[in-house]
């Protein structure tokens, strides 16, 4: 299973790095949407900048720096230990195939869950 898990954290590592790459060089051809998420993927999967509070028209931002790596961490160490075990049966190249659907969906999913439940964002740094 810790092979696994290595294969997991290699391939979104990777897909950090690829994903924002690809928004720079395909964005002609790419809905604006999605190279926006693309590009910005790293910042939402891992927030480094903390995470704002849009309330009151002010928006404030809080639990900014060290900490946030590390709740990152965890957080996408659980999913990979998840995703481990759920395909433990597989082949390691199927967790390679399914670890980049599977890591948008789950970001998603927490960003969405932080937007709508707790009026929580992720502080983007934009140009």
């Amino acid at each position: 299973m810790l092979g696994r898990l290595l294969v997991f954290g290699g391939v979104f590592i990777v897909s950090l790095m690829a994903c924002r790459e690809f928004a720079v060089i395909a964005h002609r051809f790419l809905p604006r949407a999605l190279a926006n998420w693309l590009f910005f993927w790293p910042q939402l999967a891992l927030a480094p900048l903390g995470f704002t509070s849009p309330a009151d028209d002010q928006s404030r931002t809080f639990l900014v720096g060290g900490p946030n790596f590390a709740v990152a961490a965890a957080f996408w160490t659980i999913i990979g230990v998840a995703i481990s075990y759920l395909l433990r049966r597989t082949a390691p190249f199927v967790i390679a195939l399914v670890t980049t659907p599977v890591s948008f969906l789950v970001g998603w999913s927490a960003l969405v869950i932080l937007r709508f439940a707790f009026d929580v964002g992720v502080a983007l740094d934009a140009p």
